[in-house]
């Protein structure tokens, strides 16, 4: 008999059907496989979006951390092209200064870096052996507000002619920083002589000896860094050391200490909490934050007027060798009370154009009231007491 007429007994037939169907019903219906995939694929899709998440959050800190550095970067090049340009100047006898020997011709002050590029302030870092502190190689920074010192040297023209009236050099350089004392540091009770003694104290040698030439250098010198505030608070209030130490100048650029921010610094704390670098002890922070307190104790005991700080953040601070903290950038700091509002708006304000803006302090015009107000997360406001000498 073929296989094709082969006949399944029906009791075997239906024990078959009946065992297919019994297996048909231990397999799980296909509603459940779909849903067991959906649970799994919803797993999956929360573990991709919190892996997503932390790379996101990973790439925004990694580029945050970039672009502080490129913004904290600078070039050699031009720092470097600015020092011969000022050593030339002096070679020229345009300007003079008790630092522009150890840095033009002896060799005393030497570049070692520089701060990010700023479209109106050279920032030079250097070190300086044995002319900033005798018998010491320390670290210095050499300054100036303008970018353009040429074209500010070249403005200033000749004030002396002959010898005899070069021998009147000292007593116009006393009127001159006299009249900047009372402009800059509201200083209003110095004679010439202490005006003087403050903002120029350098040795020029015999008044009845000086050329013309010299004469000429000296002034054009002194007037320039007579008209930069950092440089006339820092040599006004050099006694309170709230500013980092004056040691000398050479043209319109002045030596200053270098106190860098180090742990105030908030690119350096967000270095060591996102990108495990050392960490920083807690006493170490703890003494700094002691430090920017006595700071503050300091202003508030030694300005003739409230000194007022814009723009208030971490970088702004640095710690010097002593262990004192000192404001660093002075071109947003300055004495004197604010106008409540411009002139123009008749003594209310309408829009916050109303109101005044006095370096990076912005005020705000608060419309409900029609007055100005600033905002003191970002604004330092200090002293009243009388000049102590």
């Amino acid at each position: 008999m073929s296989f094709a007429q082969h006949k399944v007994p029906a009791d075997h037939e239906a024990e078959h059907t009946h065992t297919d169907v019994m297996w048909s019903w231990r397999v799980p219906p296909r509603r459940l496989s779909w849903r067991r995939t959906g649970r799994l694929c919803s797993r999956l899709s929360r573990k991709k979006l919190l892996f997503w998440l932390l790379g996101g959050l990973c790439a925004l800190f990694y580029f945050r951390v970039t672009i502080l550095h490129l913004v904290h970067t600078c070039s050699k090049d031009p720092s470097l092209g600015y020092i011969e340009e000022l050593c030339e100047m002096n070679r020229q006898g345009l300007v003079a200064g008790n630092m522009c020997s150890p840095l033009c011709d002896r060799g005393l002050i030497r570049y070692t870096g520089c701060t990010r590029d700023h479209s109106y302030k050279n920032v030079i870092l250097v070190t300086c052996r044995d002319a900033c502190q005798p018998g010491r190689t320390v670290p210095a920074v050499l300054k100036v507000r303008t970018s353009n010192v040429t074209s500010a040297v070249l403005h200033i023209p000749d004030k002396f002619a002959t010898t005899q009236e070069a021998t009147t050099l000292m007593t116009d350089i006393g009127s001159l920083a006299q009249y900047y004392l009372w402009e800059i540091a509201a200083t209003s009770n110095v004679t010439q002589t202490e005006a003087l003694r403050i903002l120029w104290d350098q040795d020029v040698g015999q008044l009845s000896d000086l050329t013309p030439l010299r004469a000429n250098a000296i002034w054009r010198s002194a007037g320039l860094l007579f008209q930069q505030e950092e440089y006339v608070l820092g040599q006004a209030f050099r006694h309170l050391r709230v500013f980092p130490a004056m040691y000398g100048t050479c043209g319109p650029y002045y030596v200053q200490e270098s106190c860098p921010p180090g742990v105030i610094d908030p690119v350096e704390l967000f270095k060591q909490k996102f990108l495990w670098v050392s960490p920083i002890r807690w006493s170490t922070r703890a003494s700094a934050a002691l430090a920017v307190l006595q700071l503050v104790k300091r202003l508030d005991g030694g300005m003739p007027d409230l000194f007022h700080m814009c723009d208030v953040k971490g970088e702004q601070f640095g710690l010097c060798e002593d262990g004192t903290a000192r404001i660093l950038d002075l071109d947003d700091t300055f004495l004197g009370r604010f106008p409540e509002v411009t002139e123009r708006s008749g003594g209310v304000c309408y829009t916050h154009g109303d109101c005044p803006r006095i370096h990076r302090c912005h005020a705000r015009c608060d419309f409900h009231t029609h007055r100005c107000y600033y905002n003191e997360s970002q604004l330092l406001e200090v002293g009243t007491s009388p000049i102590v000498k």
